[in-house]
């Protein structure tokens, strides 16, 4: 093996254990962080004013800061933290959007009593449209 590839290989073994070490301090701060937002009773949607929305939140906010103290998170990291929880977040409404689209699609299929929606025919789409 020639020196370069070994210096290349090297880096990116080196690069695996950052960020093995990484996900192994922020991940349970991320999973800590999903609890804490589940436990309070914060304002969302149309329940306040901007202003009282932010601020029924600013007890997991202040929390979540003491932990990256004692923690010793570096700026990074609690950056990570929170891309982690919104990651989940993001997952969860995504499964639920795909299955309610494939339930849909299903149901499609099932009124038009075709395998395929692209084999749906027009004139049946437009009587059931016109009503």
């Amino acid at each position: 093996m020639d020196t370069e590839q070994q210096v290349a290989e090297d880096l990116a073994k080196g690069a695996e254990d950052l960020t093995a070490k990484r996900d192994e301090k922020c991940i349970p701060l991320a999973y800590e962080f999903l609890q804490e937002l589940a436990k309070r009773k914060g304002k969302i949607g149309s329940q306040g004013k901007l202003v009282e929305m932010q601020t029924s939140w600013e007890e997991v906010a202040r929390k979540m800061l003491e932990n990256y103290l004692d923690k010793n998170l570096t700026v990074e990291e609690t950056d990570y933290v929170c891309k982690l929880v919104l990651q989940a977040v993001e997952f969860s409404q995504q499964l639920i959007f795909d299955t309610l689209k494939q339930n849909l699609t299903e149901l499609q299929k099932k009124v038009f009593d075709v395998s395929r929606l692209d084999e749906i025919p027009l004139k049946k789409l437009d009587e059931l449209v016109k009503g």
